[in-house]
């Protein structure tokens, strides 16, 4: 987002993404990968729980990655490309490490009318990051919500 009166989205993010926001979806997210990685056969600490607000499977895959015993299960593919974790697992409705993110955030629609209420105008960062069957279609239901344009 761009051109937005930043008090205003500092207020929206703090009363809408705060510490309780933060606590509860890191639990409901461990509460997918620790099963997940048990049924994989991983070695993990149960107790392993990140204090931060960002980044949690990122953090669990690195915590994975601490026990040498899980290298061979993980494959050398996930061992170089560390960033496949959460675009080919987390973000894979395939894997039982899926998380439906979209329950943690406001609707896109809300978001973007929210931006545009306080001046700003929205882009879509590099779409064919996601790795779509469809790029056209997301480009097309974006531009559909009123998304200014694409960064590329």
């Amino acid at each position: 987002m761009y051109d937005y009166d930043l008090n205003k989205m500092q207020n929206f993010l703090q009363t809408t993404y705060g510490k309780t926001w933060s606590k509860n979806r890191i639990e409901e997210v461990y509460k997918i990968l620790k099963p997940a990685a048990k049924k994989m056969g991983l070695t993990f600490d149960a107790d392993f729980l990140i204090d931060n607000n960002v980044g949690e499977c990122l953090q669990f895959f690195k915590h994975l990655l601490s026990f040498d015993e899980n290298h061979k299960v993980l494959g050398e593919d996930l061992m170089t490309y560390k960033t496949s974790f959460f675009r080919d697992y987390v973000c894979n409705k395939e894997t039982d490490f899926y998380v439906d993110y979209s329950r943690f955030y406001v609707k896109p629609e809300e978001l973007i009318s929210f931006a545009k209420s306080i001046g700003g105008k929205v882009f879509l960062a590099h779409p064919y990051e996601y790795r779509l069957k469809d790029v056209d279609d997301l480009l097309n239901t974006v531009k559909d919500l009123g998304v200014d344009g694409i960064e590329c």
